[in-house]
């Protein structure tokens, strides 16, 4: 038995599961706060698709590492940090499977801005787009999130007139 490849793997497995959760609880108290701070706040997308391919994937990281040559006890240990390792992601999945939003701003996973703060957009890719605020901040979103904050945007703007 490699007992410290498995020992190794446990401390990082740790290590990443301690970093996303804590973005899971900063993430939930900033929903809080965006709550309280808002009444009236809706949820213009909701992507679950994500979330349900992550857990799927954590079930056959898990089936197949246990059909791997080795010791069982190496099998299961491997299978179990290898799961946690996608279940964390899954976790970074539902942080950004939300776009709330509200009659002046939105949070959108970690981002949280005003729409009048939004100065453009940049495409990253065929799927991603950089939100740019006038702070300077960008804001990774998926293009259709990008596209529900352009339409918010001229909603707004056309609100105004």
């Amino acid at each position: 038995m490699n007992w410290l490849l498995i020992g190794i793997t446990t401390v990082l497995t740790i290590f990443i599961v301690v970093l996303r959760f804590s973005e899971v609880i900063k993430y939930r108290r900033n929903l809080r706060i965006f709550h309280e701070k808002n009444k009236d706040v809706s949820v213009l997308y909701h992507e679950k698709k994500n979330i349900y391919l992550l857990l799927a994937l954590a079930v056959v990281v898990f089936v197949i590492s246990l059909f791997v040559e080795g010791d069982i006890l190496e099998r299961v240990s491997m299978s179990v940090v290898f799961s946690i390792l996608v279940l964390s992601e899954a976790a970074n999945a539902w942080m950004n499977s939300k776009l709330f939003s509200t009659d002046k701003e939105f949070l959108f996973g970690m981002a949280y801005d005003r729409y009048r703060s939004i100065k453009t957009y940049k495409p990253k890719g065929k799927r991603n787009t950089f939100i740019v605020t006038l702070k300077g901040e960008e804001y990774l979103v998926p293009n259709r999130v990008a596209e529900i904050i352009q339409q918010k945007v001229k909603e707004i703007k056309n609100s105004k007139k």
